[in-house]
């Protein structure tokens, strides 16, 4: 059975374009060059990747001739998600960036999100032979936060995840 699809105006581009309960986007009009013309066409996200193993669904928006990417997931949570505390992340509950659907998401703040990505092993799958001795010899040769996500392939917060996890609080040569 599908759920029955719900659009909202997107804040700031009321009467341009539509967010629905889905996670989907719209745009509802189109400018010719001299006016706007009610025409509209679902827009097809693209894949932002924030490192090799994590990506998210964006969306361009165009208003006044200016382009800008929105985050999918923002998007609908900001037009169906209550957000009482004003947390300022996002979460997918299942761990699927790109399942925008509103029943998958919930504000939280950046210890919450990382707190779920640990939970529920979403960071270890990624990088399961990471031990804590590998991790220190990696701060002990002066490697950057950075470069250690590149060599892992991972995101930077999943570095502090395991610095936290394995309790690293003092590097001793």
């Amino acid at each position: 059975m599908q759920d029955k699809e719900i659009w909202k105006p997107i804040e700031g581009y009321e009467g341009l374009y539509e967010v629905s309960n889905l996670g989907r986007v719209k745009r509802l009009v189109i400018w010719n060059g001299h006016k706007y013309i009610k025409q509209e066409r679902k827009l097809n996200p693209y894949k932002q990747h924030a490192n090799k193993y994590y990506y998210r669904a964006v969306v361009k928006l165009f208003k006044d001739k200016i382009k800008k990417d929105f985050k999918v997931h923002r998007l609908v949570a900001q037009a169906f998600i209550p957000n009482p505390h004003n947390k300022p992340n996002i979460n997918h509950k299942d761990g699927n960036p790109l399942n925008n659907k509103v029943e998958n998401l919930e504000w939280c703040t950046q210890q919450e999100n990382i707190d779920h990505a640990i939970n529920t092993d979403l960071t270890i799958r990624t990088i399961n032979t990471i031990d804590r001795d590998t991790m220190v010899e990696f701060l002990n040769n002066d490697y950057t936060y950075d470069e250690i996500a590149n060599l892992l392939g991972v995101a930077k917060g999943t570095v502090f995840n395991y610095i936290r996890k394995f309790d690293i609080k003092k590097i001793y040569r």
